[in-house]
C-alpha cells in the first residue's frame, strides 16, 4: 500500500491482489487465489478468505469484509499478517473482536450490505450509522443501501462506493451530510464529476491525491481535488 500500488479484492477467487498503477501488472497480495477458507496467518499468503468483498483503508490499516465468513479482518500497516477483528453476526451483535499487540487505532469504519458501521476496538461495540427513511443530504437518515468500500480523505470525510446505485457518496461524518458524485447516466463514463458514471463500484482507495475505484472489469481514477471541491467549503471546517 503505497503511492504506486493499489489493493483490490478478487472476490470470486477468494484473495486480494496488488495492482501496479504505473505498469498495470497485478500480483497476489493476500490469501491463496481459487482456494477459500477462514484463517488468519503470520504471512499474508497463509491467510484464507471466503468471498472477500469490500476494503476499508483507515489510518493506513486495511480492513476487509469477508462475506461468506461473516467476518471483518485487518492487515495492519507494517505487518505481514491478517487478524480477524469481528466475526459472527457482524451487523447486530459481533463477537470475538480482538486487538493485536501492534494496534494503535481505537476506531474503524466498515461497509456492509446494510450500511455503514462504526467499530470501536476498545469496547468491542459496533454502531450502525445508517438506517431510517430516505432524506437527501443526510447519512444517518438514509435507507439501507449496498456499500462496497470506503476511504478517508480527511479525519471526518469519507468517499464511499454505493454499488446498488452505481455512484460514489462523499459523507461528512461530523455534520451528517452526503454529496453524491458520478451519479450520471450509464452511458456518461467520463467528464464532469457530477455526471460521470460507474459500473458496479466494489472498492475505493485514496492515494496520491487521487481516488481509485475498482469496478466490474476495470479501475477508474478521479482527482481528489475535484471531489473535495464538490463539497461546500463549510462542510470542510472542523
Amino acid at each position: 500500500m503505497n503511492d504506486s500500488v493499489a489493493i483490490v479484492t478478487d472476490t470470486n477467487n477468494h484473495c486480494l491482489r496488488a495492482v501496479n498503477l504505473e505498469t498495470g501488472q497485478t500480483s497476489r497480495f493476500a490469501g491463496r487465489c481459487q482456494i477459500h477458507g477462514d484463517s488468519d496467518g503470520e504471512l499474508l499468503s497463509e491467510a484464507r478468505f471466503y468471498y472477500p468483498r469490500k476494503l476499508v483503508l483507515h489510518k493506513h490499516n486495511l480492513f476487509i469484509t469477508d462475506l461468506k465468513n461473516n467476518a471483518i479482518k485487518v492487515i495492519r500497516e507494517g505487518h505481514d499478517h491478517v487478524v480477524t477483528v469481528a466475526q459472527g453476526g457482524m451487523i447486530t451483535s459481533p463477537r470475538g473482536i480482538t486487538v493485536d499487540p501492534f494496534s494503535t487505532n481505537d476506531m474503524a469504519y466498515v461497509t456492509t450490505y446494510n450500511g455503514l458501521l462504526k467499530l470501536d476496538l476498545k469496547t468491542n461495540a459496533v454502531t450502525k450509522l445508517t438506517g431510517g427513511n430516505e432524506a437527501p443530504g443526510s447519512l444517518s437518515a438514509s435507507r439501507p443501501f449496498m456499500l462496497n468500500g470506503l476511504t478517508f480523505v480527511t479525519a471526518s470525510i469519507l468517499v464511499i462506493a454505493d454499488s446498488q446505485k452505481f455512484r460514489l457518496m462523499v459523507a461528512d461524518l461530523a455534520r451528517d451530510k452526503v454529496t453524491y458524485i458520478c451519479d450520471g447516466r450509464s452511458e456518461t463514463r467520463n467528464g464532469d464529476i457530477k455526471m460521470c458514471s460507474l459500473r458496479t463500484p466494489i472498492s475505493v482507495l485514496a492515494m496520491s491525491w487521487s481516488i481509485y475505484i475498482g469496478e466490474t472489469g476495470s479501475i477508474r481514477r478521479l482527482p481528489l481535488k475535484a471531489i473535495i471541491s464538490s463539497i461546500l467549503p463549510t462542510d470542510l471546517i472542523g
